[in-house]
């Protein structure tokens, strides 16, 4: 009974932490959802057909990404053909359309479930970070820390600033193999997160590697790791991957050829750029791969070195894969959130004294500095709360054309008027070239 009440505590205090960064970064670095529905919600009410609705629903969602508007037309139809290159590649990324799909969630809930994810993802960050501060006997609130580090990264940016992003869900797959100790999670995320994103498959690998280096016990022999931790994990993605390759080309989807020829290597990006990229994906975060690189080399003995080489060779390898196996260059770097935890051990327990006063530096930084999205070529800003979103503007913009064109609607021009100046008067540039055009 005493065991179970102390779980409960441990669990209640890392909820209301946990709940606490949560809201830091959702103030810092997530657009006022709210406020854009508010804005565009009169669109849906003047709609006079099932037709118009739909094709209301695409200009809002298109906003900022027309993924949004995929994700609830799959979560109706599993089948619903994507007819948008540039979203083809998540055809068979079906989990979460599923999930909306059984449980009858409406579409905003289901695009919601990406910012459920950032809660989950917050909370067992700063769980684990309370954790390793307590063993290190250092204050347990300095787990706030390496929750603030660790979220304030690119998969909480996206998946709270882009619709029908899970980034936050692919995080928490990644994060939970190399943490967990229980193996059943390790299994379970091979099982369901690669229908999230197939790039945890990509990522696996070094959060096993990571796993392997934060167990509590002596890390047994290379073999015996090898055959007991790696092989089943290995086997499971490894039949995920067949399947999905196979999968390719078809039900309207691309190939990973065909993705790749189009937006990795068809597109010109700078060294600069994609370093850039790599920044902005973990920011502050970099700080503790670094030191987990060091904690590695200078906690083993000289005979087990071998495992820091590995693991930095393992975080350059998938770094690179990721920088050039997607076009959102600062998303990618989620296959580097595992080594994060590693890092933060090694600061909490290294006698180097300036050691502890990087991580409130580094803490206070990543929720300070503005952040950017990293697409190909463009660099986009992560919004806040206090700002009008652009998103609101941009659908406002989008709907306005849609009725002053006739884009599948009767033309309808004192309605597209109507929308255009909202979204003029606001400050959107394309809007007021939009309503100048329809006075000429």
């Amino acid at each position: 009974m005493n065991r179970f009440s102390d779980y409960r505590r441990a669990w209640g205090a890392g909820l209301g932490w946990g709940g606490l960064v949560f809201a830091l970064l959702t103030v810092q670095f997530s657009p006022n959802w709210w406020v854009f529905w508010r804005g565009v919600r009169e669109a849906k009410t003047q709609v006079a057909s099932a037709t118009e609705s739909v094709l209301v629903d695409r200009e809002i969602m298109s906003a900022y990404s027309a993924r949004g508007f995929y994700v609830t037309r799959q979560a109706v139809d599993l089948a619903a053909k994507i007819d948008d290159p540039n979203h083809q590649i998540v055809r068979w990324r079906l989990l979460i359309p599923a999930i909306g799909r059984a449980l009858h969630l409406p579409g905003w809930v289901t695009l919601g479930l990406a910012h459920a994810g950032c809660l989950v993802l917050v909370v067992l960050l700063v769980g684990y970070g309370r954790r390793e501060s307590v063993a290190a006997g250092r204050p347990a609130w300095e787990g706030l820390g390496f929750g603030l580090i660790a979220g304030a990264t690119a998969p909480f940016f996206a998946s709270m600033g882009f619709l029908g992003y899970y980034d936050s869900w692919l995080a928490v797959a990644l994060v939970a193999a190399a943490c967990a100790r229980p193996r059943w999670v390790v299994l379970t995320a091979c099982l369901l997160a690669p229908w999230i994103d197939e790039r945890f498959v990509l990522g696996l690998p070094l959060a096993l590697w990571v796993r392997r280096m934060l167990a509590d016990e002596p890390a047994p022999s290379l073999m015996t790791w090898l055959r007991r931790e790696l092989l089943l994990p290995v086997l499971l993605v490894g039949a995920y991957t067949l399947v999905r390759l196979g999968l390719g080309g078809s039900g309207g989807s691309q190939t990973v050829g065909e993705y790749l020829r189009r937006f990795v290597f068809g597109e010109e990006i700078s060294a600069a750029q994609r370093l850039w990229g790599a920044w902005d994906g973990l920011r502050f975060g970099w700080v503790l791969v670094v030191a987990a690189v060091i904690g590695a080399w200078r906690l083993t003995g000289r005979g087990a070195r071998i495992d820091a080489v590995v693991l930095a060779a393992g975080i350059v390898c998938t770094g690179l894969a990721g920088l050039f196996s997607a076009l959102d260059m600062s998303r990618s770097m989620v296959l580097l959130l595992p080594v994060l935890p590693l890092g933060w051990r090694w600061l909490g327990r290294a006698a180097w004294r300036p050691a502890h006063w990087t991580m409130p530096v580094a803490a206070g930084g990543a929720l300070l500095l503005p952040a950017t999205h990293v697409m190909g070529p463009l660099l986009i800003p992560v919004e806040h709360v206090w700002s009008v979103p652009r998103q609101l503007l941009t659908a406002q913009n989008n709907v306005g054309v849609m009725y002053a064109l006739g884009q599948g609607v009767p033309v309808n021009g004192e309605r597209g008027l109507q929308w255009l100046v909202r979204a003029a008067e606001a400050g959107n540039t394309d809007a007021q070239r939009n309503v100048g055009w329809m006075h000429e």
